[in-house]
């Protein structure tokens, strides 16, 4: 990809100019050479009313090589789909969650890992570390 520098960052109309730009950009790389199609995703902007955003911790977290339920605090009794996925998008378990619990199928290598729950309305992303 080119890009020209000047007067990236010298004003706010320029800045989400080339941000919008950006992320065209990385969207259509990720679906071409990744096959990750994020287009039902809900894009996060200021105008997001965060009330309705699904709210839970999880536990352990960071895990260890041998953990295989993670625990999730504030989703309540209602059973959701997770994907677990790689750090380059690769899926590597998925399944429902039962009683804010997830059982693993595998052991996990040490590693960042991202945790994907879907509701009905939307898909939330967390972080899960392995050590």
């Amino acid at each position: 990809m080119e890009c020209n520098y000047t007067g990236i960052r010298d004003n706010e109309t320029n800045r989400i100019k080339f941000a919008d730009s950006l992320s065209v950009v990385l969207l259509d790389y990720l679906n071409i050479h990744r096959n990750v199609n994020v287009s039902n995703c809900n894009l996060f902007t200021e105008s997001n009313n965060l009330s309705n955003q699904l709210n839970f911790k999880i536990y352990p977290n960071p895990l260890s090589q041998s953990d295989y339920f993670i625990h999730l605090e504030g989703i309540g009794k209602n059973e959701y789909d997770y994907q677990l996925l790689n750090i380059d998008g690769s899926l590597l378990d998925s399944g429902v969650i039962i009683d804010s619990i997830i059982n693993l199928k595998k052991t996990l290598i040490h590693g960042i890992y991202l945790l994907k729950i879907e509701t009905q309305q939307q898909s939330v992303f967390t972080k899960l570390i392995v050590n």
